[in-house]
């Protein structure tokens, strides 16, 4: 979209009436709202006339600039089908990317293409922001994310934007923007004799870095999402009282706040007061960041509300498509519900198995463990560890099983994918990481995808793991073929995420492992995964605390897999690790005595 341009397909003023529509009901019931970002896409079942949503499902990033057409046709294909049953009269697609003409004929291309019998309207994912925060063609948002961008429509119903100009070029106040200018801050405070600060704390806690001088190398080696996730961190060094913290997020906000002035001086706003609507991770997530922006907008004679009580915005595109091809119907939705209808689990009937899991129950032994001296806890705690061994060696079977099926693939030029979420993701990218300094293999051979990304590793991402589309989506990506073997881990043993990969793994031909703690779905995992290996932990210390025992049994399960695999193949001599790589002075030491051991040489001749 130019700086200053009407959209296509009658966003600008009233609804297009003149382009030809399929036939469909004249009154339509169902509404597909589809949105995309950097992070994520996401859709909603939307029911017209009751105005809530029937379904949800999350999918992968959706960026329009950054997504080619095969994988578009791939992500749209996921949420055509999912509603294959129901199929919608209306779709109304609004995704990062889709700024110009161009832009977005291709997205209504792709979908046409899947849904023919529907009237399909599309546009950039600032409209659907705009629609769910104040449910009308009029207003202005203010976007804080991982970029920025101040967009408005005016009573004329003309566009403008100020901002936007992506992470090299401006996106002031954005999540990169706030998280860049306070590794600055921080960074100038120590140049000028500073102390150890709050902030510098806060920043290298959130990148998981040592010392200042580490963020030279990881400057350089990580993608812009990495750089934004550290403005949580900035903020949260801000509200501690961190002056050069406070200063950045205070400017940024101004930055913000600047170029809305702009665009409620220079539009056309004649009808009265402009809701103003807060949208993006940083805004939404960040009480401080609102509080200074409204601050200076309600110094601007035009400013009406800030529109806090929005709805998401899968639901906005929904609207934004009703409003488009079916405007009769919006009045009754004009103010989007504060909640709707919870969505139906992405595993459907498999869904009831977690509230039955073992995982999950009460342990009626630690029922009183909040009152116990520390003594007394402790002795709980070390009674239910001596749990595990004995739960896990219960398994050795299908353990066998599990390492055969490693053991071949690797025979076989393959590899071991380990796929979770949370713990049991952490659990599995921390064997395959170990893997290449022990047995001086390729990082590739022993992989971990954990859902949500390398920030789930220590941040929690939230839906991330209730999306089987996602985790098919991975393994496509991974190229996982017949050679593989793909290892799922959850420990209740129904995680979507977990499930949409084995689903893909098996039908692209690899081997595939499935590692729980929950015995009670053992029967359907068995016609997910060709091995199957499920301690009986119980259930846990603290109720549903999986990271405890489950987390432990897991992880003595999955040093068994890739430990004994790499026995089969050569890996060890003896009990020797034969091909250990030494890339530090611990392991050149330890390279020496394991060859001085199974030598008879002197050290002298073994460092020889």
């Amino acid at each position: 979209m130019d700086r200053d341009q009407h959209s296509s397909g009658g966003w600008s003023g009233e609804p297009d009436s003149s382009q030809p529509t399929p036939d469909r009901p004249s009154a339509p019931s169902h509404a597909l709202g589809i949105e995309g970002g950097g992070t994520r896409s996401t859709a909603v079942l939307w029911a017209i006339d009751r105005g809530s949503v029937i379904d949800r499902m999350n999918g992968p990033a959706l960026n329009l600039s950054h997504t080619p057409d095969d994988q578009l046709r791939t992500i749209l294909a996921a949420f055509q089908s999912r509603w294959a049953d129901t199929p919608p009269h209306i779709v109304g697609i609004c995704v990062a990317g889709a700024r110009t003409d161009p832009d977005r004929a291709r997205l209504e291309r792709a979908a046409a293409a899947l849904w023919p019998e529907a009237a399909v309207a599309v546009q950039h994912d600032m409209i659907s922001a705009l629609m769910a925060g104040t449910g009308r063609a009029r207003g202005l948002v203010v976007i804080s994310g991982t970029g920025s961008n101040v967009f408005a429509v005016d009573d004329t119903g003309r566009e403008q934007r100020a901002g936007g100009w992506g992470r090299f070029l401006g996106d002031v106040g954005s999540g990169y923007w706030i998280a860049l200018e306070g590794i600055k801050a921080f960074l100038r405070h120590l140049d000028f004799g500073g102390a150890p600060s709050p902030l510098g704390a806060e920043l290298l806690r959130a990148a998981l870095l040592n010392v200042p001088d580490d963020f030279i190398g990881w400057m350089e080696s990580v993608e812009k999402d990495r750089v934004a996730a550290l403005a949580p961190a900035v903020i949260q060094a801000a509200e501690a009282g961190d002056p050069d913290a406070l200063r950045v997020v205070e400017q940024g906000m101004h930055e913000l706040a600047q170029r809305a002035h702009y665009l409620l001086d220079s539009m056309d706003w004649s009808s009265g007061p402009v809701d103003v609507v807060p949208w993006g991770g940083l805004l939404r997530g960040s009480a401080l960041a609102r509080r200074l922006l409204e601050a200076e907008l309600h110094e601007h004679p035009r400013f009406g509300r800030f529109a806090l009580e929005t709805t998401e915005g899968a639901i906005g595109a929904a609207l934004f498509g009703i409003r488009q091809t079916a405007p009769t119907a919006l009045p009754s939705i004009q103010t989007p519900p504060p909640s709707v209808t919870p969505p139906k689990s992405t595993l459907d009937a498999e869904d009831e198995d977690l509230a039955q899991a073992l995982t999950e129950q009460l342990n009626p032994r630690t029922t009183a463990i909040d009152r116990a001296t520390i003594e007394e806890a402790l002795e709980l705690m070390l009674a239910e560890d001596a749990l595990i061994v004995p739960a896990v060696a219960a398994e050795r079977e299908h353990v066998a099983a599990g390492v055969r099926l490693v053991t071949a693939s690797f025979r076989a030029g393959g590899r071991l994918i380990y796929v979770g979420a949370g713990t049991s993701g952490r659990l599995g990218i921390v064997d395959a990481s170990e893997c290449p300094p022990t047995f001086s293999v390729d990082h590739s051979m022993v992989q971990g995808i954990i859902a949500g990304g390398v920030q789930a590793l220590w941040r929690a991402q939230e839906g991330a793991e209730d999306n089987p589309n996602a985790g098919a989506l991975a393994m496509r990506h991974r190229l996982v073929g017949p050679n593989d073997t793909v290892c799922g881990i959850a420990a209740s043993g129904r995680t979507p995420f977990v499930w949409g990969a084995l689903r893909e793994a098996r039908a692209a031909g690899a081997s595939t492992i499935m590692v729980t703690c929950n015995p009670r779905i053992r029967a359907k995992l068995e016609l997910l995964a060709d091995c199957v290996i499920c301690p009986e932990t119980g259930p846990e210390l603290i109720t549903g605390s999986t990271r405890l025992k489950a987390g432990t049994a897991t992880k003595l399960v999955l040093n068994q897999l890739t430990t004994l695999a790499m026995i089969q193949i050569g890996k060890v001599y003896g009990n020797l690790m034969v091909d250990l790589t030494p890339a530090c002075f611990k392991l050149d030491d330890r390279s020496l005595r394991i060859l001085m051991r199974a030598t008879g040489r002197s050290r002298q001749a073994a460092a020889e």
